[in-house]
C-alpha cells in the first residue's frame, strides 16, 4: 500500500496524468481520503465488508414494508414479536452486537 501511495503522489506531483481527467480526479480523491480508505488495514481483525450489518438492516426494512399489510393491531403485535425475536437470534448466532463482531 505504501508503494501505491508513493505512485499516486508521483503521478500527481509530476503531472503524469491530466488533473481534470477521470484518472486524475480519481487519484486526487484517493490521496485526499487516503487515511479513512486504508483505516481497515491498520486495525487487525476488521472485516473487509459490512454484510452482517446490511443483512440486519434489510430484515428491518422488509419488516417495515410487510407491516403495511397488517389488518389488526393484534396481527401487527404478533408480527413485530416474531421479527424482533428472529433478529435477536440471528445476531446472537453470529456473535454480533450493534453490527460489530465480539
Amino acid at each position: 500500500m505504501d508503494e501505491l501511495h508513493r505512485w499516486l503522489q508521483e503521478q500527481q506531483e509530476q503531472r503524469k496524468v491530466e488533473p481534470n481527467s477521470s484518472l486524475g480526479q480519481a487519484i486526487k480523491y484517493l490521496l485526499k481520503h487516503w487515511d479513512p480508505l486504508t483505516l481497515f488495514l491498520r486495525v487487525p481483525g476488521v472485516p473487509l465488508d459490512n454484510n452482517l450489518c446490511e443483512q440486519a438492516l434489510k430484515m428491518a426494512i422488509r419488516h417495515r414494508k410487510n407491516s403495511l399489510s397488517y389488518k389488526t393491531q393484534r396481527g401487527a403485535d404478533v408480527g413485530d414479536d416474531a421479527r424482533i425475536g428472529h433478529l435477536e437470534r440471528t445476531s446472537a448466532d453470529r456473535h454480533v452486537i450493534g453490527c460489530r463482531r465480539r
